[in-house]
């Protein structure tokens, strides 16, 4: 009991320390309102329920203030997205687009509780979740989402992805290149979200010297809810075009702009061959 009131106690500790590091930028943007999702009088009422987070696993302690160093990853445009408080609502944070070259993945980061985590996917899994993004609008328009589906979280399917995370932004020292992230939506205080979930993984750095699962350090189990104009900022930015100009940039950035190539005339000869 005492190493979980510690554990609790270091990591309000830690998320009092960096909050104004972690979640400047978040609290500068401007909150975006829930979506109104209004139907038809005649269609069936049904009752309103209350949705609570599950707990996560009770798992060895996941932040460190150990290694500063994080790889690199390329910024190239910022958005928002919605996450869950420590004790209940909504929170919206600072979504930074990037992509991190070392991989050849593209998608966001964002600080979700008292660490940032980094989503990203190769070009099929990113096009995956831009399309989902996409049915999930043409869906809301068409009033097609159902809000007594309970299997609605899922609707969109899933994708394959490489999450990072740590305490802070620079500080993701944790991987693993196995998460899954199911796409769906759901209905939160009566209003719609398209919604991505990602169950528990192993970091595979700890996993790989453990000796038993006590040793291994496991990520939240995340969940990230989107209003329509966040999805919107997330289909502009996760275009090819502007992935490949900020890989680009990337290239440039750490071995300076391509030379250009050069061209080389011959001067043709006026001498005329002798004929035998």
């Amino acid at each position: 009991m005492k190493r979980v009131f510690g554990t609790l106690a270091a990591l309000c500790a830690v998320s009092l320390f960096f909050s104004c590091a972690s979640n400047k930028g978040s609290d500068a943007a401007v909150t975006e309102e829930a979506d109104s999702y209004e139907i038809d009088v005649s269609e069936k009422s049904v009752e309103k329920t209350s949705s609570k987070e599950k707990n996560n696993k009770k798992r060895k302690n996941s932040f460190s203030l150990g290694n500063m160093f994080a790889s690199k990853y390329q910024e190239f445009g910022e958005g928002s997205i919605y996450t869950p408080k420590t004790f209940g609502g909504r929170k919206q944070e600072l979504v930074s687009f990037v992509v991190y070259p070392k991989t050849e993945t593209a998608g966001f980061g964002s600080s979700y509780m008292a660490s940032y985590y980094y989503l990203t996917m190769d070009d099929s899994s990113r096009k995956l979740l831009v399309s989902s993004m996409n049915r999930y609008l043409k869906d809301f328009e068409e009033k097609k989402l159902d809000r007594t589906n309970k299997k609605s979280f899922k609707a969109y399917g899933k994708v394959n992805a490489i999450v990072r995370w740590g305490t802070l932004k620079a500080n993701n020292p944790y991987y693993s290149q196995d998460a899954v992230l199911t796409l769906g939506y759901k209905f939160e205080d009566n209003s719609p979200y398209f919604s991505i979930q990602m169950e528990q993984v192993p970091d595979e750095g700890s996993a790989s010297t453990a000796k038993d699962v006590n040793d291994i350090v496991f990520s939240m189990r995340l969940n990230y809810f989107l209003t329509k104009n966040q999805c919107r900022g997330f289909i502009d930015n996760l275009t090819d075009e502007k992935v490949y100009a900020a890989y680009n940039a990337y290239e440039i950035e750490q071995y300076g702009a391509p030379e250009e190539d050069d061209i080389y005339f011959e001067e043709e000869s006026d001498e005329v061959e002798d004929v035998e």
